[in-house]
């Protein structure tokens, strides 16, 4: 079904808004940096690319070169490849990417973080003029643009421990600790000092208590910023390395930053937010992928998103998390429901999860295709050929974000805190209410009937007489009893997105209910 029309003033507004940007950015940002907020990040929805793997600058989508994942090698991807598929990107209604580190690399970096060279750009991946003219073609859709740093450490030493000629502008032993590796142990036990000191799968650890370290990482990061017109930064190994010293990198940076602190404690995770600005929400992830996958019923994600915000409001984060459910780093959500077939429903209830809750979404690329890459390196597959606009999920990703936009477009979604409602079936089915807008959430899967649902609704939708469905088959109402509780089916497992009659505006039927 075609989309209805943009109400006339919907319209002019999107018009004005777009006219706006384009002359904000020719009057201040065409050679400089505009320092993006925390909070103005909160509403953006991002969307990571491992720039290898994404997309040739040739190669068309139909015609590509092969990719084997397992021979862990450059497969060809470019910075010109992405510039060329910003439609595909910003067709699921993402507004920020996440792209690979982008510096010089040692042999075979791919994923880019083994570094070689600071302040000389990824040659595989194209060169620093096409590096900057992504990042204006992203600017001028209103895209921004999140680089992928590393200060931790750099790539695999040619010649032994002892050399590191081959690096710039780290090219002295007393650039880096002692030899010492972290061990399993050292994380079971959260040993900080060899974790901060040691190095992580044998990589040169810097030394960033050495005076000319320090200062030529906040000298690099400034550049690198101000010569490329990032908009934010994504932070390697942020417990690698101490506290004090990402806040003074982030200042440098001058621009929003998100840290990767890969572990499951909110009090160990959140506090880096601290010194780094925001974090993402690994502590979040392992509860999405127990709850959606079966392994804990929704009312346990539930109680574990309350125990977390709780948590998050201690250190200052709450609303500047980022949420994810799969990333380079882990086998992706659909290598884990293997034995549920794969099954895509699961994965839309945690999508349209993701992309509503109190966070700052990012999606890997290749979710939006069904891929189910199961870990390092096979969740680092290759896009090309597969970049398919009317897919299935493709096709959900763009229905949700367009959700989100009509709510903020009706009511303040950002400034609405969620509300988490129970259901007659707690362990199955979950309420999470942004405001006028309420997704009911399942984790019954496909291979379920139809199954009735009901509870009671938040006050902003109590008084509607009627909710419809935004994501089912031409726009299903179903009426609100007077005591404000709502009665329904949950259909084959699939998610429902409830708003009043009134936001009749809504996206496409979702395909995989028909």
């Amino acid at each position: 079904a075609a989309h209805r029309p943009l109400p006339t003033n919907m319209a002019a507004r999107g018009i004005a808004r777009v006219a706006a940007l384009a002359l904000l950015y020719i009057l201040c940002c065409a050679d400089g940096v505009v320092a993006r907020t925390r909070e103005e990040w909160a509403k953006r929805s991002i969307y990571q690319v491992l720039t290898d793997r994404f997309a040739t600058t040739t190669a068309t989508n139909i015609s590509a070169p092969e990719c084997n994942t397992n021979d862990m090698k450059y497969c060809g991807g470019t910075w010109k490849g992405i510039q060329d598929n910003l439609d595909y990107i910003q067709g699921m209604g993402f507004d920020a990417i996440w792209i690979s580190p982008v510096v010089k690399n040692t042999p075979d970096g791919y994923h880019g973080y083994w570094a070689k060279d600071l302040y000389s750009v990824n040659e595989q991946f194209g060169s620093a003029e096409d590096l900057k003219a992504l990042v204006q073609a992203c600017h001028a859709r209103d895209i921004w643009v999140m680089v992928d740093v590393v200060a931790n450490h750099f790539g695999p030493q040619a010649n032994g421990n002892d050399d590191f000629s081959q690096f710039t502008p780290f090219n002295k032993p007393e650039h880096y600790h002692p030899y010492c590796v972290i061990s399993q142990q050292d994380w079971d036990s959260m040993n900080q000092y060899d974790i901060e000191h040691c190095r992580l799968a044998d990589l040169p650890d810097l030394d960033q208590e050495q005076e000319f370290v320090r200062g030529a990482l906040l000298k690099w990061v400034g550049w690198l910023v101000r010569s490329f017109a990032f908009d934010a930064l994504r932070i390697d190994t942020v417990p690698e390395v101490s506290a004090g010293f990402w806040k003074e990198f982030v200042g440098a940076a001058g621009v929003f930053a998100v840290g990767e602190v890969f572990n499951g404690d909110p009090h160990y995770v959140y506090g880096y937010s601290e010194a780094v600005g925001a974090v993402l929400d690994y502590p979040l992830f392992f509860a999405l992928r127990d709850a959606f996958m079966g392994k804990q019923g929704l009312d346990a994600l539930a109680a574990r998103a309350g125990e977390l915000a709780g948590v998050s409001a201690q250190h200052a984060t709450t609303g500047v998390l980022a949420g994810f459910l799969d990333n380079h780093d882990n086998p992706r959500f659909l290598c884990h429901t293997a034995d549920q077939a794969q099954d895509w429903t699961l994965l839309k209830n945690a999508l349209a999860f993701l992309l509503l809750y109190q966070q700052i979404p990012i999606v890997y690329y290749g979710t939006e295709q069904g891929f189910a890459g199961c870990g390092d390196p096979g969740n680092r597959e290759s896009l090309f050929g597969h970049r398919d606009p009317a897919a299935l999920l493709y096709s959900f990703i763009k229905q949700v974000h367009a959700a989100r936009r009509l709510a903020e477009e009706h009511a303040s979604f950002f400034g609405t805190p969620p509300l988490f409602l129970d259901t007659d079936q707690p362990a199955k089915a979950v309420g999470l209410a942004r405001g006028s807008l309420l997704l009911l959430a399942s984790n019954r899967g496909s291979d379920h009937a139809d199954s009735p649902l009901s509870l009671a609704l938040p006050p902003a939708l109590q008084g509607a007489g009627t909710v419809v469905d935004l994501l089912g088959a031409a726009g299903e109402e179903f009426r609100v009893s007077p005591e404000g509780r709502l009665h329904l089916f949950i259909r084959n497992g699939q998610p429902r997105l409830l708003v009043p009659p009134h936001w009749r505006t809504h996206p496409a039927p979702d395909p995989f209910l028909h």
